[in-house]
């Protein structure tokens, strides 16, 4: 869409008025000017809002939806493919691996949240006061997070739970120590930045 727009009238060099100069533009519409880059950025969002739906609805709705009991073997069908009885096949003892994804969703939901709360609660704390007091305190923290941010969080989770043992709390432990440190350090950077 094209649009004239009168300008200005101003004096030349020569002293002259021009008062009939009009001016082309090109307005473009905003809408429009989305680039193809946008629009694969906004479908993966959309993607991923979906596949986060279906991990919800699957850790709500999974026990009611599990065909099987998870945790009843069955040595007559064991590590079967998959077929119309075992959706996803059977395992070594004969249990139906859908059923058990259907149930293990909630449990992996609840760790997941549980492990980011513990992270942004514990990290947002600690950022704050060291950022907020400064001094020492600041400085032994700070070295802290350096050398567990030295190692790949993965692996720290991993040494982690297995000095703490076996159960879900203790993965739970493990992974929020991994990851404290990244909302240390940008809670503690926010402070400074406000002192």
């Amino acid at each position: 869409m094209a649009a004239s727009i009168p300008t200005t009238p101003h004096a030349n060099a020569g002293g002259e008025s021009w008062s009939n100069d009009w001016v082309q533009l090109e307005l473009v519409d905003p809408d429009a000017a989305e680039t193809g880059y946008g629009r694969k950025r906004n479908a993966l969002a959309i993607l991923g809002f979906i596949a986060l739906g279906l991990v919800l609805l699957m850790a709500i709705l999974g026990p009611e939806l599990a065909p099987y009991n998870p945790n009843k073997p069955d040595p007559a069908v064991t590590l079967q493919g998959p077929s119309r009885e075992h959706l996803m096949g059977t395992d070594q003892y004969g249990r139906d691996v859908f059923s058990r994804v259907l149930h293990a969703a909630r449990l992996d939901l609840r760790v997941a949240i549980s492990i980011t709360a513990v992270a942004l609660i514990v990290g947002t704390l600690v950022g704050g006061l060291i950022g907020f007091y400064g001094g020492v305190l600041e400085h032994v923290v700070m070295r802290i997070i350096d050398v567990i941010l030295a190692f790949p969080g993965f692996v720290l989770a991993l040494g982690i739970a297995a000095m703490l043992g076996n159960s879900t709390r203790n993965v739970i432990i493990a992974v929020a120590i991994a990851y404290i440190p990244y909302y240390v350090r940008l809670v503690r950077s926010e402070m400074l930045a406000l002192r």
